[in-house]
Order: structure tokens, then sequence, then C-alpha cells
């Protein structure tokens, strides 16, 4: 008959109203940092709601969830967050009357495909210019925001500016550098000046 004691006092223990709620990283997933509720559109990031008490995280409890703009993330009934349109909201998790918020953060999405107009390999005349247009694309198929840079190996041959209007100063061949979200995605445009 002790065993019953020890399993009754363990579901009285487990079902105690806690202090308060916390949310965060599904245990087993790493440490919380500054980045934990940043999310790029179309991706799904998940989360634990964890009681706590006298200061301490007690473990993950079966909180309702709710999103404040659905419009930029929602989230299912098992924390399962997904990025739907940059912008910021709060996921509220809920459970025996405490709640807890987590400000989610979308930010442009990871693009997973990178497109360079009128193409990456170019001839242009002493004086002409041409305009690099980078079109990038996440994993559905949409348009990504993410910031794009160029860089010219030899500037004595061709500028680009910041915009990527390509400019041929004099006779030779250079290679742009481009640049998503601050990584070379093993994208060049070569240019030959005649």
């Amino acid at each position: 008959m002790r065993g019953g004691w020890v399993v009754l006092v363990l579901l009285f223990g487990a079902c105690t109203r806690p202090d308060g709620l916390a949310v965060g990283l599904p245990p087993g997933t790493g440490s919380a940092n500054e980045d934990i509720g940043v999310i790029p559109r179309g991706a799904t990031f998940w989360y634990a709601a964890y009681a706590v008490n006298d200061g301490r995280l007690d473990g993950t409890v079966p909180a309702l969830w709710r999103s404040v703009d659905v419009g930029v993330a929602t989230v299912d009934d098992v924390g399962a967050v997904t990025a739907q349109n940059v912008g910021q909201t709060d996921v509220v998790a809920s459970f025996w009357g405490r709640e807890a918020a987590l400000r989610v953060t979308v930010t442009c999405a990871i693009p997973v495909r990178v497109t360079v107009y009128p193409g990456d390999r170019l001839v242009l005349r002493v004086g002409e210019t041409t305009q690099l247009i980078i079109e990038t694309y996440d994993e559905q198929g949409r348009e990504t925001c993410q910031p794009v840079g160029f860089h010219v190996d030899d500037a004595s041959v061709v500028t680009v500016g910041a915009d990527g209007l390509v400019t041929a100063v004099a006779p030779g061949e250079a290679d742009v550098d481009v640049y998503v979200a601050r990584v070379v995605k093993d994208l060049k445009v070569h240019i030959t000046v005649d």
C-alpha cells in the first residue's frame, strides 16, 4: 500500500497550481538566448510552457496556446509557432489561471534560391551600364526581403553600386559577388568589358 501513497503524493504535487508560468525552448533543445523568439517567415519553431515554483522551473505543463496576431504567427495546441508574415506578436501560454507570453519576431525568410537578371555572364562596352536584379525565394516559392549586397573583385574594370548598378570602366574581366543576408550564396556575375 505504500506505493499507492507515493503515487498519490506525486500526482497531487504535479497537479498543484504553479506560482507562475514561463515560455521557453522545449527540454533538450539547448539554452534560451536573446534570439529565442526570432523566426524566419514560413518556418515553424516549437516552444514549451514551464511551471514556475519558488523561482525555479518545475517542468513542462500542458498549456493552452494562443497568438495575439495570427496574421504574424499562429500557434497550435502543442506550442508549435508558425511564422506567417514579417512583424511582431505575442504567443501566450495559459495554465491554471497563470499566463506567460513570448514576444515572437517574424523576420524575412531564409532564401533557398537566388536568381540574377540579366544573367550571370555579361559583356559590356566601356561606359555602358546595366542593372543587376537579384530575386530571392523561400521554400514556399515566395520572394524574401533579405538585404542584398555586392562586391566586385576588380573595380578598375567595373564598379557596382549598392543598388546593383554596374558600370563598365575599362577593358578586362571582373567578378561581382552577390551577398544575400550578408552571406555569399555562391553567386557570381562574370563581366567582360570590351
